[in-house]
């Protein structure tokens, strides 16, 4: 790894967050989150980012102290020394600033040995983000499709076939075992280039415990007469407190695909969120994922925009 600096533009304020020395004020600062019910997720947040995926977390802002756009690099968790580019603008802060913010990412990228990197989030909707980005050497790599279903919480519970039961991980954490199985089955299988951290058991239950958005509550599994898991659902709130959710993840045995199980999963996610108060449910699958898709538009969920992702090779001799 190169100690050469590099040289941050005028128009740029450049946090570095390290694991040695989390500057959490400023990083709250910049996040915006005054309210201190929010401010330890986003402490969570940050920890959780360093634990999955270690890497580089780069907060940029305006330098009149308006925070205009964030990007942050991170490894993930691949080892073919890839990293993911996120970019989030609070406002139009004009090409100039996000242009530097982009060729500051990728030199520093470069200079720390990185040979690609991959930048999610940009909406099909936002034509000039996906130009700009494709003007600094991205090209188009993926598509996911989006969708959400509004919950109503006093419709009635889908009844499900003889044999087959829906419970929680807090109801019956005996079922974990069987659980976590078949999510790293559903994580190997699932198609797209995202994280995969390599997690065991206990890794991803002290993740679960320690969140503030996940929950054993929130971890659905359906299980037969024997305690066989068959199917699980993560939901993961957008955040604490919040009544919106992702359906993180969804996954049904290897040897159990093909008999409906995942449309009996989200019918019966659907279900728990109403009891948990949450009121809509968010989901993204990527585009050749096409049963996922379909199960989506047959069980009357909403397209939204779809999320593209980009792709810029690095060279590190530069």
């Amino acid at each position: 790894m190169s100690d050469a600096i590099v040289v941050v533009p005028p128009s740029l304020d450049l946090l570095d967050v390290a694991g040695n020395g989390m500057d959490c004020e400023r990083f709250l600062w910049i996040r915006g989150l005054s309210d201190p019910e929010l401010a330890p997720k986003a402490r969570i947040d940050l920890i959780d980012l360093l634990h999955r995926f270690p890497g580089e977390l780069l907060y940029v802002a305006s330098r009149d102290g308006r925070m205009a756009a964030k990007l942050m690099t991170l490894g993930d968790g691949s080892g073919d020394g890839g990293c993911f580019l996120s970019i989030h603008c609070r406002e139009d802060p004009g090409e100039p600033l996000l242009g530097d913010l982009i060729d500051l990412a990728c030199d520093r990228s470069r200079r720390a040995g990185v040979r690609g990197l991959r930048c999610g989030g940009v909406l099909d909707r936002s034509r000039p983000m996906q130009a700009l980005v494709e003007r600094h050497g991205f090209v188009e790599h993926e598509r996911w499709r989006r969708f959400h279903a509004d919950v109503d919480p006093e419709a009635a519970v889908p009844t499900l076939p003889d044999g087959l039961h829906a419970s929680t991980l807090a109801e019956r954490p005996d079922l974990t075992d069987g659980m976590f199985r078949v999510f790293r089955e559903g994580l190997a299988d699932t198609p797209g280039d995202f994280p995969r951290p390599d997690e065991t058991l206990d890794e991803w239950l002290r993740d679960i415990d320690g969140s503030p958005i996940l929950g054993r509550d929130l971890l659905l599994v359906l299980h037969d007469d024997d305690d066989h898991v068959l199917a699980m659902v993560e939901l993961e709130r957008l955040a604490a407190g919040s009544d919106r959710a992702w359906v993180e993840f969804l996954a049904v045995d290897r040897e159990r695909r093909g008999e409906g199980l995942a449309a009996h999963a989200k019918r019966q996610a659907v279900a728990l969120a109403g009891r948990v108060g949450l009121r809509r449910l968010q989901t993204m699958n990527h585009e050749s994922n096409e049963p996922v898709c379909r199960l989506n538009e047959r069980l009357g969920w909403v397209e939204d925009p779809v999320r593209i992702s980009l792709r810029r090779n690095v060279d590190p001799a530069g």
